[in-house]
Protein backbone atom coordinates (compact mmCIF):
# COMPACT_ATOMS: atom_id res chain seq x y z
CA UNK A 1 0.00 0.00 0.00
CA UNK A 2 1.32 3.60 -0.57
CA UNK A 3 2.23 5.47 2.07
CA UNK A 4 1.24 8.94 2.67
CA UNK A 5 2.05 12.12 4.66
CA UNK A 6 -0.83 13.44 5.63
CA UNK A 7 0.89 16.07 7.88
CA UNK A 8 -1.30 16.00 11.14
CA UNK A 9 0.09 16.27 14.23
CA UNK A 10 -1.51 12.96 15.45
CA UNK A 11 -4.28 11.04 14.43
CA UNK A 12 -7.61 12.37 15.96
CA UNK A 13 -8.55 10.01 18.96
CA UNK A 14 -11.27 11.89 20.69
CA UNK A 15 -14.28 14.05 19.59
CA UNK A 16 -12.55 17.53 20.75
CA UNK A 17 -9.29 16.43 18.63
CA UNK A 18 -11.65 16.41 15.25
CA UNK A 19 -13.05 19.68 16.34
CA UNK A 20 -10.05 21.50 17.37
CA UNK A 21 -8.72 19.80 13.30
CA UNK A 22 -12.06 21.21 11.96
CA UNK A 23 -11.57 24.74 13.32
CA UNK A 24 -7.68 25.31 13.30
CA UNK A 25 -7.84 24.52 9.08
CA UNK A 26 -8.39 27.69 7.20
CA UNK A 27 -10.90 26.70 4.42
CA UNK A 28 -9.72 26.71 1.29
CA UNK A 29 -10.96 29.47 -1.33
CA UNK A 30 -9.95 30.14 -4.86
CA UNK A 31 -11.39 30.50 -8.25
CA UNK A 32 -12.72 27.25 -8.13
CA UNK A 33 -14.11 26.74 -4.65
CA UNK A 34 -16.21 29.59 -3.03
CA UNK A 35 -16.39 30.43 0.44
CA UNK A 36 -19.20 28.89 0.88
CA UNK A 37 -18.27 25.37 0.14
CA UNK A 38 -16.20 25.38 3.42
CA UNK A 39 -13.17 23.31 1.80
CA UNK A 40 -10.83 22.01 4.39
CA UNK A 41 -8.14 19.95 3.62
CA UNK A 42 -7.57 17.66 6.49
CA UNK A 43 -3.68 17.75 5.99
CA UNK A 44 -0.56 20.21 5.62
CA UNK A 45 -0.77 19.37 2.20
CA UNK A 46 -3.63 21.51 0.56
CA UNK A 47 -3.64 20.32 -2.97
CA UNK A 48 -5.28 16.97 -2.02
CA UNK A 49 -7.91 19.23 -1.33
CA UNK A 50 -10.55 16.42 -1.96
CA UNK A 51 -9.31 14.97 0.78
CA UNK A 52 -11.13 17.11 3.82
CA UNK A 53 -13.14 17.42 7.18
CA UNK A 54 -16.67 18.76 6.64
CA UNK A 55 -18.79 19.69 9.28
CA UNK A 56 -22.28 18.67 9.74
CA UNK A 57 -23.08 20.07 13.28
CA UNK A 58 -21.72 20.84 16.53
CA UNK A 59 -21.89 17.19 17.08
CA UNK A 60 -21.10 15.45 14.17
CA UNK A 61 -17.99 15.56 11.63
CA UNK A 62 -17.34 13.82 8.29
CA UNK A 63 -13.73 12.79 7.17
CA UNK A 64 -13.81 12.49 3.50
CA UNK A 65 -11.70 10.89 0.95
CA UNK A 66 -13.38 12.32 -1.79
CA UNK A 67 -14.52 9.39 -3.08
CA UNK A 68 -18.27 10.77 -2.61
CA UNK A 69 -18.57 14.53 -2.81
CA UNK A 70 -21.13 17.00 -4.00
CA UNK A 71 -17.75 19.21 -4.93
CA UNK A 72 -16.42 18.18 -8.63
CA UNK A 73 -12.23 18.09 -7.71
CA UNK A 74 -11.98 16.18 -11.08
CA UNK A 75 -14.49 16.04 -13.45
CA UNK A 76 -18.26 16.26 -13.81
CA UNK A 77 -19.47 13.00 -13.84
CA UNK A 78 -23.23 13.54 -13.13
CA UNK A 79 -23.17 12.74 -10.08
CA UNK A 80 -24.79 15.21 -7.14
CA UNK A 81 -24.51 13.97 -3.67
CA UNK A 82 -25.96 15.30 -1.19
CA UNK A 83 -24.52 15.95 2.57
CA UNK A 84 -26.73 12.88 3.54
CA UNK A 85 -25.50 11.00 0.79
CA UNK A 86 -21.44 12.06 1.89
CA UNK A 87 -22.99 11.11 5.39
CA UNK A 88 -23.38 8.00 4.52
CA UNK A 89 -20.88 6.64 2.08
CA UNK A 90 -17.77 8.65 3.66
CA UNK A 91 -14.95 6.55 5.13
CA UNK A 92 -15.50 8.24 8.79
CA UNK A 93 -18.12 9.76 10.77
CA UNK A 94 -17.28 11.18 13.72
CA UNK A 95 -20.17 11.68 16.25
CA UNK A 96 -20.91 12.62 19.67
CA UNK A 97 -24.29 11.61 20.69
CA UNK A 98 -26.97 13.69 23.51
CA UNK A 99 -25.24 11.63 26.58
CA UNK A 100 -21.64 12.87 25.80
CA UNK A 101 -20.77 9.41 24.46
CA UNK A 102 -18.10 9.20 21.39
CA UNK A 103 -18.98 7.15 18.29
CA UNK A 104 -17.40 6.21 14.89
CA UNK A 105 -18.78 4.85 11.69
CA UNK A 106 -16.06 3.19 9.72
CA UNK A 107 -16.83 1.95 5.96
CA UNK A 108 -14.79 0.89 2.63
CA UNK A 109 -15.73 2.26 -0.62
CA UNK A 110 -18.64 1.43 -2.79
CA UNK A 111 -18.16 -1.54 -5.49
CA UNK A 112 -16.36 -4.45 -5.72
CA UNK A 113 -13.12 -3.03 -6.94
CA UNK A 114 -10.06 -2.26 -5.08
CA UNK A 115 -10.46 1.39 -3.42
CA UNK A 116 -6.78 2.05 -2.96
CA UNK A 117 -7.23 5.49 -1.94
CA UNK A 118 -9.27 5.18 0.77
CA UNK A 119 -7.37 2.29 2.12
CA UNK A 120 -4.83 4.64 2.57
CA UNK A 121 -7.01 7.11 3.63
CA UNK A 122 -8.04 4.87 6.63
CA UNK A 123 -4.79 3.65 7.37
CA UNK A 124 -3.63 6.92 7.87
CA UNK A 125 -6.48 9.03 9.77
CA UNK A 126 -8.34 6.46 11.40
CA UNK A 127 -7.87 6.96 15.57
CA UNK A 128 -3.95 5.76 16.34
CA UNK A 129 -5.55 3.01 18.49
CA UNK A 130 -7.19 1.45 15.27
CA UNK A 131 -5.56 -0.71 13.25
CA UNK A 132 -6.53 -0.83 9.26
CA UNK A 133 -4.83 -3.89 7.54
CA UNK A 134 -5.30 -5.58 4.16
CA UNK A 135 -5.19 -9.16 3.96
CA UNK A 136 -6.06 -11.49 1.05
CA UNK A 137 -7.86 -8.63 -0.73
CA UNK A 138 -10.10 -8.03 2.26
CA UNK A 139 -10.03 -5.15 4.63
CA UNK A 140 -10.29 -5.56 8.38
CA UNK A 141 -10.23 -3.14 11.10
CA UNK A 142 -9.33 -3.87 14.85
CA UNK A 143 -8.93 -1.81 18.16
CA UNK A 144 -6.40 -1.60 20.65
CA UNK A 145 -7.19 -4.19 23.55
CA UNK A 146 -8.90 -6.30 20.92
CA UNK A 147 -6.77 -8.20 18.51
CA UNK A 148 -9.75 -9.31 16.91
CA UNK A 149 -10.08 -8.34 13.17
CA UNK A 150 -13.60 -7.50 12.27
CA UNK A 151 -14.34 -7.53 8.33
CA UNK A 152 -15.01 -4.63 6.68
CA UNK A 153 -17.05 -5.04 3.73
CA UNK A 154 -17.33 -3.32 0.54
CA UNK A 155 -20.88 -1.90 -0.35
CA UNK A 156 -23.02 -2.06 -2.74
CA UNK A 157 -24.64 1.21 -2.41
CA UNK A 158 -24.90 4.37 -4.38
CA UNK A 159 -27.74 5.91 -4.85
CA UNK A 160 -26.76 8.16 -7.90
CA UNK A 161 -25.32 5.70 -9.61
CA UNK A 162 -28.59 3.42 -9.16
CA UNK A 163 -30.49 6.30 -10.68
CA UNK A 164 -28.58 6.96 -13.87
CA UNK A 165 -29.31 2.90 -14.08
CA UNK A 166 -32.67 3.40 -13.61
CA UNK A 167 -32.40 6.32 -16.61
CA UNK A 168 -30.33 5.41 -18.88
CA UNK A 169 -30.11 1.79 -21.09
CA UNK A 170 -26.32 2.49 -21.88
CA UNK A 171 -25.15 3.25 -18.41
CA UNK A 172 -27.51 0.16 -16.96
CA UNK A 173 -25.70 -2.06 -19.52
CA UNK A 174 -22.41 -2.01 -17.73
CA UNK A 175 -23.76 -1.47 -14.04
CA UNK A 176 -26.18 -3.59 -12.48
CA UNK A 177 -24.07 -3.64 -9.48
CA UNK A 178 -25.72 -0.48 -7.05
CA UNK A 179 -27.84 -0.20 -4.97
CA UNK A 180 -30.24 2.55 -4.20
CA UNK A 181 -31.07 2.02 -0.61
CA UNK A 182 -28.39 1.63 1.70
CA UNK A 183 -27.36 -1.79 2.63
CA UNK A 184 -25.39 -0.63 6.02
CA UNK A 185 -22.30 -2.15 5.32
CA UNK A 186 -20.18 0.11 7.87
CA UNK A 187 -18.59 -0.61 11.70
CA UNK A 188 -19.50 1.06 14.22
CA UNK A 189 -17.41 1.14 17.50
CA UNK A 190 -17.95 3.47 20.25
CA UNK A 191 -15.94 4.96 23.05
CA UNK A 192 -16.27 4.43 26.66
CA UNK A 193 -13.18 6.50 28.77
CA UNK A 194 -10.15 5.71 26.33
CA UNK A 195 -11.08 2.13 25.05
CA UNK A 196 -13.29 1.81 21.77
CA UNK A 197 -15.05 -1.40 21.76
CA UNK A 198 -17.74 -2.36 18.56
CA UNK A 199 -20.98 -1.62 18.60
CA UNK A 200 -24.02 -3.10 16.34
CA UNK A 201 -23.77 -5.61 13.19
CA UNK A 202 -19.99 -6.74 12.18
CA UNK A 203 -19.69 -9.24 9.21
CA UNK A 204 -18.12 -12.33 8.07
CA UNK A 205 -16.72 -13.15 4.55
CA UNK A 206 -18.03 -16.21 2.88
CA UNK A 207 -15.15 -17.70 0.06
CA UNK A 208 -16.61 -18.77 -3.38
CA UNK A 209 -16.59 -22.57 -2.80
CA UNK A 210 -15.75 -24.57 -6.42
CA UNK A 211 -15.95 -27.91 -7.47
CA UNK A 212 -14.26 -30.08 -9.91
CA UNK A 213 -16.34 -31.17 -13.08
CA UNK A 214 -15.90 -34.94 -12.58
CA UNK A 215 -18.10 -36.56 -15.32
CA UNK A 216 -15.55 -34.74 -17.76
CA UNK A 217 -12.90 -35.33 -15.83
CA UNK A 218 -13.84 -39.44 -16.41
CA UNK A 219 -14.40 -38.66 -19.70
CA UNK A 220 -10.82 -37.81 -20.52
CA UNK A 221 -9.17 -39.88 -18.44
CA UNK A 222 -7.83 -42.21 -20.53
CA UNK A 223 -5.95 -39.37 -22.63
CA UNK A 224 -4.60 -37.75 -19.14
CA UNK A 225 -3.38 -41.16 -18.09
CA UNK A 226 -1.76 -42.00 -21.52
CA UNK A 227 -0.03 -38.28 -21.38
CA UNK A 228 0.96 -39.04 -17.59
CA UNK A 229 3.16 -41.98 -18.80
CA UNK A 230 4.61 -39.76 -21.96
CA UNK A 231 5.53 -37.15 -18.88
CA UNK A 232 7.16 -39.94 -17.34
CA UNK A 233 8.73 -40.85 -20.17
CA UNK A 234 9.68 -38.16 -21.71
CA UNK A 235 10.84 -35.51 -19.59
CA UNK A 236 15.02 -37.24 -18.76
CA UNK A 237 15.18 -36.24 -22.60
CA UNK A 238 13.61 -32.54 -22.40
CA UNK A 239 16.73 -29.77 -22.37
CA UNK A 240 14.88 -26.43 -20.42
CA UNK A 241 18.07 -24.74 -19.77
CA UNK A 242 16.90 -21.74 -21.91
CA UNK A 243 13.44 -22.25 -19.17
CA UNK A 244 15.98 -21.00 -16.25
CA UNK A 245 17.25 -17.58 -17.35
CA UNK A 246 15.11 -16.28 -20.04
CA UNK A 247 11.04 -15.08 -19.73
CA UNK A 248 11.10 -14.62 -23.22
CA UNK A 249 11.27 -19.22 -23.46
CA UNK A 250 7.91 -19.23 -21.65
CA UNK A 251 6.02 -16.57 -23.87
CA UNK A 252 6.75 -18.08 -26.84
CA UNK A 253 5.72 -21.47 -25.84
CA UNK A 254 1.87 -20.40 -24.97
CA UNK A 255 2.26 -17.86 -28.35
CA UNK A 256 2.65 -21.56 -29.84
CA UNK A 257 0.06 -22.62 -28.41
CA UNK A 258 -2.38 -19.69 -28.85
CA UNK A 259 -1.28 -19.72 -32.74
CA UNK A 260 -1.58 -23.39 -32.81
CA UNK A 261 -5.53 -22.51 -30.86
CA UNK A 262 -6.39 -20.37 -33.05
CA UNK A 263 -5.31 -22.90 -36.50
CA UNK A 264 -8.29 -25.21 -34.57
CA UNK A 265 -10.95 -23.11 -33.46
CA UNK A 266 -11.48 -21.15 -37.55
CA UNK A 267 -10.53 -18.03 -35.20
CA UNK A 268 -8.51 -15.11 -36.92
CA UNK A 269 -8.32 -13.40 -33.64
CA UNK A 270 -5.82 -14.70 -30.51
CA UNK A 271 -4.92 -13.25 -27.61
CA UNK A 272 -2.06 -10.81 -25.70
CA UNK A 273 -2.12 -13.77 -23.55
CA UNK A 274 -2.33 -17.43 -23.42
CA UNK A 275 -5.32 -18.09 -20.94
CA UNK A 276 -6.52 -21.40 -20.14
CA UNK A 277 -10.10 -20.95 -20.03
CA UNK A 278 -12.39 -22.42 -21.99
CA UNK A 279 -9.73 -24.05 -23.84
CA UNK A 280 -10.49 -27.97 -23.39
CA UNK A 281 -11.43 -29.77 -26.26
CA UNK A 282 -8.29 -27.84 -27.82
CA UNK A 283 -6.22 -30.02 -25.21
CA UNK A 284 -8.45 -33.30 -25.72
CA UNK A 285 -7.22 -32.63 -29.66
CA UNK A 286 -3.66 -32.09 -28.85
CA UNK A 287 -3.75 -35.37 -26.08
CA UNK A 288 -5.31 -37.24 -28.69
CA UNK A 289 -3.22 -36.68 -31.43
CA UNK A 290 -0.29 -38.63 -31.45
CA UNK A 291 2.01 -36.46 -33.67
CA UNK A 292 0.70 -33.18 -32.80
CA UNK A 293 3.38 -30.64 -32.58
CA UNK A 294 2.05 -28.85 -29.06
CA UNK A 295 2.32 -32.21 -27.06
CA UNK A 296 5.95 -31.49 -26.38
CA UNK A 297 5.20 -27.62 -25.67
CA UNK A 298 2.67 -29.20 -23.26
CA UNK A 299 5.28 -31.42 -22.03
CA UNK A 300 7.49 -28.26 -21.26
CA UNK A 301 5.57 -26.02 -19.46
CA UNK A 302 4.18 -28.86 -16.85
CA UNK A 303 8.00 -29.69 -16.27
CA UNK A 304 8.82 -25.84 -15.45
CA UNK A 305 5.10 -26.10 -13.30
CA UNK A 306 5.93 -29.29 -11.07
CA UNK A 307 8.47 -30.72 -9.51
CA UNK A 308 10.56 -31.66 -12.48
CA UNK A 309 11.96 -28.46 -13.23
CA UNK A 310 13.72 -28.76 -10.06
CA UNK A 311 14.89 -32.56 -10.14
CA UNK A 312 16.50 -31.80 -13.40
CA UNK A 313 18.16 -28.55 -12.15
CA UNK A 314 19.63 -30.58 -9.38
CA UNK A 315 17.49 -28.22 -6.67
CA UNK A 316 15.65 -31.46 -5.71
CA UNK A 317 16.03 -34.90 -5.11
CA UNK A 318 13.12 -37.05 -5.00
CA UNK A 319 13.70 -41.28 -4.32
CA UNK A 320 12.54 -43.27 -7.52
CA UNK A 321 9.95 -45.23 -6.35
CA UNK A 322 8.07 -41.97 -4.60
CA UNK A 323 8.59 -39.74 -8.14
CA UNK A 324 5.61 -40.73 -10.05
CA UNK A 325 2.86 -40.34 -7.04
CA UNK A 326 4.27 -37.27 -6.76
CA UNK A 327 3.94 -36.24 -10.33
CA UNK A 328 0.62 -38.23 -10.38
CA UNK A 329 -0.64 -35.61 -7.71
CA UNK A 330 0.89 -32.26 -9.82
CA UNK A 331 -0.41 -33.83 -13.13
CA UNK A 332 -4.11 -34.14 -11.77
CA UNK A 333 -4.21 -30.35 -10.95
CA UNK A 334 -2.87 -29.39 -13.80
CA UNK A 335 -5.36 -31.29 -15.32
CA UNK A 336 -8.01 -29.32 -13.62
CA UNK A 337 -6.74 -26.28 -14.93
CA UNK A 338 -6.11 -27.24 -18.74
CA UNK A 339 -8.96 -28.93 -19.14
CA UNK A 340 -10.59 -25.67 -16.77
CA UNK A 341 -12.60 -28.54 -15.04
CA UNK A 342 -12.93 -26.51 -11.82
CA UNK A 343 -16.32 -24.45 -11.60
CA UNK A 344 -17.50 -22.31 -8.59
CA UNK A 345 -21.07 -23.52 -7.57
CA UNK A 346 -21.50 -21.31 -4.45
CA UNK A 347 -20.42 -17.51 -4.79
CA UNK A 348 -18.86 -15.73 -2.15
CA UNK A 349 -20.99 -14.01 0.31
CA UNK A 350 -20.70 -11.56 3.27
CA UNK A 351 -22.92 -12.54 6.01
CA UNK A 352 -24.15 -10.11 8.56
CA UNK A 353 -23.59 -11.17 12.53
CA UNK A 354 -26.11 -9.89 14.56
Amino acid sequence: MTVRYYGLMHNPDTFADVEKLYNMIKPLVSKNHSKDQDLRPISENRSRKWERIIKVNDDKYILNDGLFDSIKFWHDDGMNYSLEEIEQMAPIVWYRNLGGNECIKVRNGSGEYAHVSRYSFLQYVLPSSFRFDVDNGKQYISVKGNDKPYYLPKSAYDPQRATQIARDASFRKENTYWLEEDDNKYLFFTRKGNRWSIKGDTFMFGYPKKRINTERKAEIKPLTDKFYEYILAMYPLIDLEEANYHWNWYNKRTEQLNNSYKEFSGSEYGYSWWDWSNKGKFMEHILSTDDHPMRIVLLELFIIDSELQAIKTGRSHVEDDRLPSIIRNQWNRWVNKIFDLQYTYSEAIVRRVK
